[in-house]
């Protein structure tokens, strides 16, 4: 059923939303004169691609730092003991910065399961150290 919203969802026309997870397969074509989008298959098309093993979500918050915005429920993450609006300080020592920023950091969260990490949060003026062990999720 529809629901009154805003945004991308605000329409009951919209049955859907396609993300980066889909159109990586795919070259994608705007062709605005015919008023059409075309998708190709890609040199990725099938490919695995590395996913998150976490069930952690992070952005950058208005102070520029990375912050903890979800941690899902029975997930490394949570068991590790992270918390919506901690800051991400370091990974093993190293600090965020180091990492590329978010890109990197979320590269590091896709590696092989078993992977251990010493990461540094910020929580409440406060730095704590957590150990994340990274498992396959699905």
């Amino acid at each position: 059923p529809h629901e009154e919203g805003t945004g991308s969802f605000a329409e009951e026309t919209a049955i859907g939303n396609i993300g980066n997870s889909f159109l990586r397969n795919f070259v994608l074509y705007l062709d605005y004169y015919n008023q059409r989008v075309i998708l190709e298959k890609g040199d990725d098309f099938g490919k695995v691609f590395p996913r998150p093993k976490t069930g952690l979500q992070f952005y950058y918050n208005t102070d520029n730092d990375i912050e903890v915005i979800f941690v899902a429920p029975r997930t490394p993450a949570d068991e590790a003991g992270f918390k919506q609006g901690d800051v991400i300080k370091s990974v093993n020592g190293i600090p965020v910065e180091y990492f590329d920023g978010i890109i990197g950091l979320r590269k590091l969260m896709k590696v092989e399961a078993s992977t251990t990490y010493a990461v540094e949060v910020l929580r409440d003026g406060k730095l704590l150290k957590k150990q994340l062990t990274l498992r396959d999720l699905f």
